[in-house]
């Protein structure tokens, strides 16, 4: 890891990863995080594994009751 592009976090671990902060910041970090443990050549787009998700939770609202308001779209 290089030392440069990384920063320090709590309890001394680095944090190598700070993605674009435009939105898609957490499904970034999760494409990112598959490569480590898939490999390098396994690609996931930040948008596709959003768009996935997103249609997955809108076939199993019931799974996410609770965590949103009924005013709030998904």
């Amino acid at each position: 890891m290089n030392k440069e592009t990384a920063f320090e976090t709590y309890d001394g671990f680095l944090l190598k990863y700070d993605p674009p902060k435009i939105g898609n910041c957490q499904f970034d970090a999760l494409a990112d995080q598959l490569r480590l443990v898939k490999g390098p050549n396994f690609q996931l787009s930040s948008k596709y594994i959003r768009d996935n998700v997103v249609t997955y939770m809108e076939k199993h609202p019931e799974i996410f009751e609770g965590f949103c308001g009924k005013s709030n779209t998904i």
